[in-house]
């Protein structure tokens, strides 16, 4: 309902919105009244002032979110970024190590880890198109553990394979940087001598005979020799011819008797 009521406030006739509700309960009627103007601009303001303080509040709240949001997200792409470099760092190693790993393993001997025979043919076509280009000289040698089989034989393979490891690492270690060593097959051994003729690779070969009896550490568990053929390169043969030549010339110390470098 709505009449006109003096507002005591300011002594002015204003319209006045009344609520009347009669309470059975207590048989009474139960009323309220507001000034329609001043009352509801009072609301309203009151109003504005609640929904801008719980907006600046959600504004605020959001800001805060956000910024949490992109802080985490930051600090999450920035953790996974570095765990997946370690990650891929870890991997490219690993692939890397196996790599390594496969390419060694395909030109090595597994038992004593020196060049195998792959690696020996590829080494021995460079020497060869070097001194055939360059008009220079190589020696090779065929280098064989003597009674080889016997040892194998008497003290079992276990043995042999520790004479034929001592032997390698032995030869590794005495001969120069610039010569090369690789195992040709079973007890047999090829070394090349790069710019080395046919009488200087005798010395080294008597050399190394000579210092690997002496040794005491490599002659254990059982006491070997070794027997060495050799030949030079000639400027008009093939690598085939070379290789067939050392063979020959190995094969005649073994024959001949009371020969042996």
């Amino acid at each position: 309902m709505i009449y006109k009521w003096l507002n005591p406030s300011d002594n002015k006739i204003e319209k006045k919105l009344t609520y009347v509700i009669y309470n059975k309960t207590i048989d009474a009627v139960i009323g309220s009244g507001l000034y329609i103007q001043q009352d509801i601009d009072k609301y309203v303001n009151k109003e504005k002032r609640r929904i801008s303080n719980e907006f600046k509040s959600f504004y605020k709240s959001l800001i805060f979110t956000f910024l949490a949001v992109l802080i985490f997200s930051v600090l999450l792409t920035y953790f996974l970024s570095k765990r997946l470099e370690f990650i891929f760092i870890k991997y490219n190693n690993l692939l890397e190590k196996e790599k390594n790993k496969a390419e060694f393993e395909a030109i090595h001997d597994p038992l004593t880890k020196i060049p195998n025979r792959r690696f020996f043919n590829q080494k021995l076509k460079e020497e060869f198109l070097r001194a055939k280009r360059y008009n220079t000289t190589f020696s090779l040698a065929m280098i064989d553990i003597d009674h080889f089989k016997k040892i194998n034989d008497t003290y079992g393979h276990d043995t042999g394979d520790i004479v034929l490891k001592k032997m390698t690492s032995f030869i590794r270690k005495n001969i120069r940087k610039s010569d090369f060593f690789a195992r040709w097959g079973g007890e047999e051994f090829m070394l090349i001598f790069p710019y080395t003729d046919l009488q200087k690779a005798k010395q080294i070969c008597q050399k190394l005979k000579r210092e690997l009896q002496e040794n005491e550490f490599v002659q254990t568990p059982v006491k070997f020799t070794i027997s060495c053929g050799i030949t030079e390169f000639r400027n008009d043969g093939d690598i085939e011819n070379i290789i067939k030549r050392v063979d020959e010339a190995y094969m005649r110390l073994k024959t001949a008797v009371g020969i042996k470098l």
